[in-house]
């Protein structure tokens, strides 16, 4: 093949215009794309827009990081692996194409997959991310305050919060609350029982509604 390849260039530098030619030809093999998901509008944990108030500006106490969704709810679309395709040599053999690998995440079964893809929700409550892992979560938990990390917290279901609600906040829960640190001036609803292990500072600002029992450490201005 090699000797051919050097025949055919000496040919065509003796002849000066010749047109090229085309002397020996390969194809490269095209791999295919790997599987990924991707999150319905507006449900991506990472991307939480931050929305304008009335007057243009952005009101971070209501940038809730709590994704709540209802049973039967799309969540995204699971995107399958493509085949690749293979190449050829210059010698005519044959280059394997590499396949694409499925999308590395993970559901359990409060999610399920149908035949297109679709990632639905098999029950209610809010979107729990753990490296790769997604499920729904029944029971909210919160590893910290209510701030500005995570929001106001509006929660069809029960929370527990292993800090404190700080100052001009908003928890509204329909079931059980257990807050294991201090409540500020802060606004709380809660449809059945709350556990406030850290008492309530309120400052005369705190407003908070129980619907059956509540147990608290102290409870100052509220």
């Amino acid at each position: 093949v090699a000797a051919a390849i050097d025949v055919c260039i000496r040919q065509l530098d003796l002849v000066p215009g010749s047109p090229s030619r085309v002397v020996i030809e390969g194809q490269p093999p095209v791999h295919g794309d790997d599987g990924w998901f991707e999150w319905s509008d507006g449900l991506d944990p990472e991307d939480v827009e931050q929305q304008p108030a009335g007057d243009g500006a952005v009101d971070y106490y209501s940038q809730s990081k709590v994704l709540a969704v209802e049973e039967g709810a799309v969540i995204g679309h699971l995107h399958p692996p493509s085949a690749g395709t293979d190449g050829v040599s210059l010698l005519g053999l044959g280059v394997a194409a590499r396949d694409g690998r499925p999308a590395a995440v993970r559901f359990d079964d409060t999610l399920q997959v149908d035949s297109q893809g679709a990632v639905s929700a098999t029950v209610s409550g809010y979107i729990d991310v753990s490296g790769q892992s997604i499920r729904i979560g029944r029971e909210l938990d919160i590893h910290g305050s209510v701030d500005f990390g995570t929001g106001n917290v509006i929660f069809d279901g029960s929370a527990t919060i292993r800090g404190g609600i700080r100052d001009n906040f908003q928890v509204d829960v329909t079931c059980d609350l257990n807050v294991s640190g201090i409540i500020e001036a802060a606004s709380i609803t809660v449809g059945r029982d709350a556990t406030i292990t850290g008492g309530v500072a309120g400052q005369d600002r705190a407003e908070l509604c129980i619907g059956r029992h509540a147990h608290a450490r102290y409870v100052r201005q509220a």
